[in-house]
């Protein structure tokens, strides 16, 4: 039964695709070194004159603009926040599934690298500090393992934490941004940035008792095509884009 109702989905997407067709995601931005390595080989098996575009950015900022109107038809947040929003909104055909998971690291350039090498030196006289804006999920992230270590150092070390934030960044890409070329000391970012980064910048783990992950979440939109976008799903759920997302530094999230 699901095999016939599988052949009739792409028989109905068929009759109503012309060559050439657009599939857009919206996506966190710190998803990009995984789904710019993707094949989608279900998607082209299917219909091969079909075209992936991607839309990155800040999960709040996706949201927004879906909301305005903006043509699309696979969401991706690096929160349930933001997906929770989407879904609020009515944007969302049918659930949302988490797609994987991120673990939050520092990323310290490297001529600070003897001065940073814990979350508790953020506090030490000097440094300079990116993060996430609060509504990005990567700045919220980045607050919640402040908050944790602020249980144990205290929230005087908290305070010098917070008047060192030279920059609220719209997404994590912009954070990576400031510390690789030098325009602050450290920032929060994920373990997937630490490996694009190829270098240039050090990244440092938090301390398990202070750590925070992200996690992904994954919806076709509900003015979009939404039988392709279920079929790219299917291909961003599959052991191949496992096998990358391990590669790539990112946790696979538990089915």
């Amino acid at each position: 039964m699901r095999k016939l109702w599988s052949i009739a989905l792409l028989l109905s997407l068929a009759a109503g695709l012309h060559a050439g067709q657009v599939v857009r995601v919206f996506a966190a931005v710190s998803l990009r070194p995984l789904l710019s390595q993707l094949k989608f080989e279900r998607l082209h098996a299917a219909f091969p004159d079909c075209k992936v575009e991607f839309v990155y950015g800040g999960s709040p900022m996706l949201v927004a603009q879906l909301q305005q109107g903006l043509p699309g038809d696979l969401l991706i947040t690096a929160d349930s926040v933001n997906m929770e929003k989407a879904i609020t909104a009515g944007l969302v055909a049918g659930r949302a599934h988490e797609l994987c998971r991120n673990r939050l690291m520092l990323a310290v350039r490297k001529e600070a690298v003897k001065t940073v090498t814990s979350i508790k030196d953020l506090a030490a006289p000097k440094i300079r500090i990116a993060i996430g804006q609060r509504s990005v999920p990567a700045g919220n992230y980045a607050w919640k393992a402040i908050d944790k270590a602020a249980l144990v150092y205290g929230p005087k070390w908290r305070e010098s934490v917070f008047h060192h934030v030279a920059t609220e960044e719209p997404d994590v890409a912009s954070v990576l941004a400031k510390v690789k070329f030098g325009a602050v000391d450290a920032g929060f970012v994920y373990a997937t940035d630490i490996l694009s980064a190829n270098g240039s910048v050090i990244g440092i783990e938090l301390e398990k008792r202070f750590a925070v992950t992200g996690h992904y979440f994954v919806a076709a939109v509900r003015r979009g095509k939404v039988g392709l976008a279920r079929l790219l799903l299917d291909d961003l759920r599959s052991a191949e884009t496992e096998r990358e997302l391990l590669k790539l530094g990112y946790n696979v999230a538990h089915r």
